[in-house]
């Protein structure tokens, strides 16, 4: 019972009664100094009677919403008041020295502690009484919770790691890795090794040390060894000191040395004999103990490239001791492939041990379990479609629901050739691990609430293809969401028939009616699939056998049985999309808006949804368009409004469905006149002030344009190629510039004007500098310049210093002007020269330097007298003119934080003339 106490528990235990034994030593002299103190008080006049029961209610009243609460107290806090409580009953009924006033009665002023102790326990009872239940909610989500007891997956690499281990006392630290991909159970081997090999090998010091939780190489050092001590203190006092100066010693060298430690290994610390004293007072330390000590290290995964290098190295290097042992839980292929080099691994782990993949069979075990959980059977009714039994023979043998078709003398005798699998499924093939398992059936019970009801569907096939959706995240897009122009169409009442599917049959016999996934979609698809994605050959077998199973050609009786299954053209958008359609919105009002050019207007319905319901709409919308046929201009210029105002529009391939679709109204409904077409076009684009789909689709031509221009400078993943005829460099330039004045015209927000004046790239020079044009940075100039505006950029921080960091300590920042300022305060000419020879970077260099020239001599003409009015807008623009004065000192190099904080801190205090002087606008 005692080893089921926390250690702080047992430091608490042992101060209590410490305690108690020094106050029973010392209580005669206690009681005479706490009499002397007593009698120096007056307790009997009205002063003290008024003060007491105000303590008293105001002790009452923070207890009754801490009850109320149920308020969890500080173990702290609850020690003091145990404490108190046992001092002040051996001094209240073993006293002959105190008189605890008034004495004419029996309860005491001070006997108030016993008051505080009993509602401290009620509320200990209240909490412990209302501690949450285990229990699931079918209607949560399952969490993935960490191990905590029962034989694992890999419990025999348990077994035989902690009989291999047993008694083993390396005479340097000796390193295992356990290699895993995520969520193959690294952190739940590691608990279960942990849990057994302290049942089995109680002497063996075991603990844990989180890397990743640690910010810097020097937190890292300390934290380690603060552990790794106050493991050791459990078995030796000789310790502390000793690793304290250890530690001391190592944080002590600069961060070079410390580099340098981590890169060579322990070889440079034996050259200080300081350290090498230390290191060996420890190890001997740990040689008398005489104990194993085993150091759990997980998710190193987590960690970057340099994090990954430096603290394994750190921890390895500087804890080279005797008996010591690291099993460190890691996916080899992220860890080498963030560092670059396979090798380094082989470096640091003497043993590497490979955790075993989940046998289907367990997978399945547990699918069904949680299946049961989120979807439990009601007992007083009949389920006959339940999901347990569709789970439960899903990929079963002779599982007719999924065939492709019936044994029967019409199918024998039919020269029609089907598509048959090359594998097997099963769920192995979907989910790797039990973690797989939670977040499907998470997923899965998410998506299954749009169905309303699961007569909609045909389980087994609703199943298969969440399975596949869930492993291949990228087919919802790729195919399924396109299935109407990737799959054959074909007519039921065709497939009694010896005849494949044409144009000319499916006339006869009515409008197509299922979809058919044949030879030709099995190539189209698997093309498109190769191209787009990095999945292999193993993927598109899955992918393939899954297709087949759903979309493959069955026989007449298997459509007829099962009326709503997938393949049915009427009831393939329930499967696909959730029956999103039928939950939040209809097909019908998409129809009906975009017949009266009202599409724009439709977004407007779904500002009241979840953020997960109005992508769901948007996306929804945004295929409807894609697929529509536009037959007249005012229709357009509806679906470019439309466009404009979805947030879901960022992705490259949907800006090329505008492009597109651009250039098939361009083609159709205006007949080529790309006069006309621009013009209402740009007529849509200017109609909003603010910056909308659209705007963004011609900010990312324009920047994609000037980054061919440049390839020397992105790889082919760094810029996006689109097929576009119609907005050349000109039109885009126009616009976006016009939108820019649009925006400053309407006097909109400082972060919409910056997005307004970043839309347009006139060119990329020197190393990715990206360089404005002349007019908006006129734009901009003159807006600033026009009555008013001034204070209102000042205000809002346009003028203000940045410091960009990446992590590091504030101290560590750098201070430098918005980087976009010098090119708008820029000289023209200049300018001009740049744009003709953007490779030269000794031009963009003096191009900057002139702009933070002119820049500054803008700042320093602007006269803002210093008020102590309680309006700070002129002390700062004081002290940007100082900070730009230092910036400029430097060379144009940013400031330190210490150099920025002195001037910004500094008190401005010399009033000047209320004036302001004139400017001629675009002077700089």
């Amino acid at each position: 019972m005692i080893e089921k106490l926390n250690s702080n528990t047992k430091r608490l235990g042992v101060i209590y009664f410490v305690v108690i034994a020094i106050f029973l030593i010392f209580k005669p002299e206690i009681e005479v100094f706490l009499a002397n103190q007593g009698g120096s008080f007056s307790l009997d006049h009205f002063s003290f009677i008024i003060g007491y029961i105000i303590i008293c209610f105001v002790i009452l009243i923070w207890y009754a919403f801490a009850l109320k609460k149920k308020y969890r107290f500080n173990p702290n806090h609850e020690f003091t008041v145990i404490l108190g409580v046992t001092l002040y009953t051996l001094l209240r009924f073993n006293t002959d020295n105190i008189v605890f006033l008034p004495e004419e009665i029996s309860i005491k002023y001070l006997d108030i502690v016993f008051l505080i102790f009993l509602l401290h326990f009620v509320a200990f009872l209240i909490h412990s009484l209302h501690q949450p239940r285990e229990t699931l909610n079918p209607t949560h989500f399952i969490e993935d919770l960490p191990f905590k007891d029962g034989v694992i997956e890999n419990e025999d690499i348990v077994e035989n790691l902690i009989t291999t281990l047993n008694g083993f006392r390396p005479s340097e630290s000796f390193s295992i890795g356990i290699n895993a991909v995520w969520g193959y159970g690294k952190t739940t081997f590691l608990k279960r090794f942990e849990q057994k090999i302290r049942q089995e090998n109680h002497k063996t010091i075991v603990f844990w040390y989180k890397l990743w939780r640690n910010d810097g190489d020097t937190a890292i050092i300390e934290n380690f060894f603060n552990e790794f001590k106050k493991q050791l203190a459990q078995d030796s006092g000789e310790f502390s000191n000793t690793i304290n100066k250890y530690v001391d010693a190592i944080v002590a060298y600069t961060p070079d040395m410390i580099q340098k430690i981590a890169t060579t290994g322990k070889n440079i610390l034996n050259k200080d004999e300081t350290l090498e004293e230390y290191h060996k007072n420890i190890n001997d330390g740990i040689k008398k103990i005489d104990k194993q000590i085993v150091v759990l290290l997980d998710d190193l995964d987590r960690l970057d490239e340099n994090e990954i290098l430096q603290s394994f190295k750190l921890i390895r290097t500087l804890a080279d001791f005797n008996n010591v042992v690291f099993i460190a839980g890691y996916h080899r292929k992220y860890v080498t492939s963030s560092i670059e080099n396979d090798n380094y691994l082989d470096k640091i782990f003497n043993v590497e041990i490979n955790l075993l993949p989940f046998r289907e069979k367990r997978i399945k075990e547990e699918l069904l379990v949680q299946i049961n959980k989120v979807f439990p059977k009601d007992v007083n009714a009949e389920d006959v479609i339940g999901y347990d039994t569709s789970f439960e023979g899903l990929f079963l043998k002779g599982n007719k629901e999924l065939q492709n078709q019936d044994i029967n003398l019409t199918n024998v005798l039919s020269t029609r050739e089907y598509l048959t699998p090359t594998i097997d499924l099963n769920y192995q093939f979907f989910l790797k691990t039990f973690r797989d398992v939670k977040r499907f059936v998470n997923e899965f019970k998410f998506n299954e609430k749009f169905l309303e009801d699961k007569k909609n569907v045909v389980l087994k096939e609703y199943i298969l293809l969440k399975l596949c959706v869930y492993k291949y995240r990228e087919l919802q897009n790729l195919v399924f969401s396109e299935l109407d122009s990737i799959l054959s169409k074909g007519a039921i009442n065709l497939l009694d028939r010896d005849q494949e599917f044409s144009a000319d049959s499916l006339g006869l016999y009515g409008p197509p009616d299922i979809y058919v996934y044949d030879q030709n979609v099995r190539e189209k698809i698997s093309k498109k699939i190769k191209d787009n994605t990095s999945y292999t050959e193993e993927d598109i077998e899955i992918i393939d056998a899954v297709l087949i199973k759903l979309f493959g050609e069955k026989s007449k009786p298997y459509y007829e049985t099962n009326q709503n299954c997938i393949a049915k053209i009427s009831y393939t958008n329930i499967y696909v999309r959730n029956n999103v359609a039928g939950a939040l919105f209809k097909i019908t009002d998409f129809i009906n808006a975009f017949k009266a050019n009202n599409l724009h207007k439709i977004l407007m319905k779904y500002n009241g949804l979840t953020l997960q319901s109005l992508y769901n709409a948007q996306n929804e919308l945004k295929l409807f368009i894609f697929r529509g046929k536009i037959t007249d201009k005012n229709q357009f210029k509806d679906v470019l409004k439309t466009i404009d105002r979805m947030d879901i529009v960022t992705q490259s391939e949907d800006r090329q469905h505008i492009i597109d679709l651009s250039v098939s109204v361009l083609k159709n409904t205006y007949e080529g006149n790309q006069t006309d077409f621009l013009k209402d076009f740009k007529e849509v684009v200017l109609s909003s002030s603010s910056i909308g789909s659209i705007d963004n689709l011609l900010g990312d031509i324009n920047i994609n344009e000037k980054r061919l221009e440049r390839k020397e400078l992105y790889n082919e993943s760094g810029i996006v190629k689109y097929e576009n005829e119609i907005f050349k460099d000109e039109f885009l330039k126009e616009v976006l510039t016009e939108k820019l004045n649009r925006i400053l015209k309407n006097e909109s927000l400082m972060d919409l004007k910056l997005s307004g004046y970043h839309l347009y790239t006139e060119k990329i020079v020197a190393v990715h500098k990206i360089i404005r044009s002349k007019e908006v940075n006129l734009s901009i100039k003159n807006d600033i310049l026009n009555e008013g505006n001034f204070n209102k950029y000042l205000e809002d921080g346009f003028f203000d210093f940045t410091a960009p960091s990446d992590g590091e300590p504030p101290e560590q920042h750098k201070y430098q002007p918005k980087p976009f300022l010098d090119q708008m305060y820029s000289n023209p000419e200049t300018l001009d020269l740049l744009i003709a020879d953007p490779h030269n970077e000794k031009l963009y260099t003096q191009f900057s330097n002139e702009g933070w020239d002119n820049y500054y001599k803008f700042l320093k003409s602007v006269e803002n007298p210093v008020k102590n009015d309680g309006n700070y807008t002129n002390e700062r623009l004081e002290k940007i003119k100082r900070l730009m004065k230092k910036y400029i000192e430097k060379g144009y190099m940013s400031l330190t934080s210490e150099e920025y904080n002195s001037i910004w801190n500094q008190e401005i205090s010399s009033p000047r003339p209320s004036r302001q002087k004139q400017h001629n606008k675009g002077k700089y």
